[in-house]
């Protein structure tokens, strides 16, 4: 039988759960997606999935999206070379349903019109992509309580 395998990608996540957890471990993601020639990142592995796959040191968990409170990734694989040029750099503080905040940039890559804080966090997606110098950091925004820009 022909080999159907699909070519993937690993890359190192740590994971921060609903229950106080943390996991960490190793996520897939495809070279390309859709029909755009960019490798898939992350931010577009959590924002379309209901569960996804960690490969930990273990074995295979299936992790349900809507209970990651916060996932972290090396930036190197995440930030478009021109995201800088592109975008707008915001910082802001995160006050989280459990009390704690987080207090990072955002990186705003709207049209001019609509480049606001506001404006980001009214888009659709299910996570934020927040910037801490080498890491990249997805938070749930079902896990946000309010944020100061």
């Amino acid at each position: 039988m022909e080999d159907r395998r699909i070519a993937k990608d690993t890359l190192t996540i740590s994971l921060t759960l609903a229950d106080k957890s943390t996991m960490g471990g190793t996520v897939f993601l495809s070279q390309h997606k859709g029909h755009d020639s960019k490798p898939e990142s992350v931010g577009d592995l959590l924002n379309k999935s209901e569960f996804i796959p960690v490969n930990e040191p273990d074995g295979i968990s299936l992790v349900n999206v809507e209970k990651i409170v916060l996932a972290v990734v090396p930036s190197r694989q995440e930030l478009d070379e021109s995201a800088d040029i592109c975008g707008t750099r915001h910082m802001v503080q995160l006050r989280m349903l459990d009390g704690s905040s987080i207090r990072e940039e955002i990186l705003v890559e709207l049209p001019e019109e609509a480049n606001r804080v506001k404006d980001y966090l009214n888009q659709p997606d299910r996570f934020f992509r927040l910037i801490r110098g080498d890491s990249v950091l997805y938070v749930n925004r079902h896990y946000i309580v309010s944020v100061r820009d």
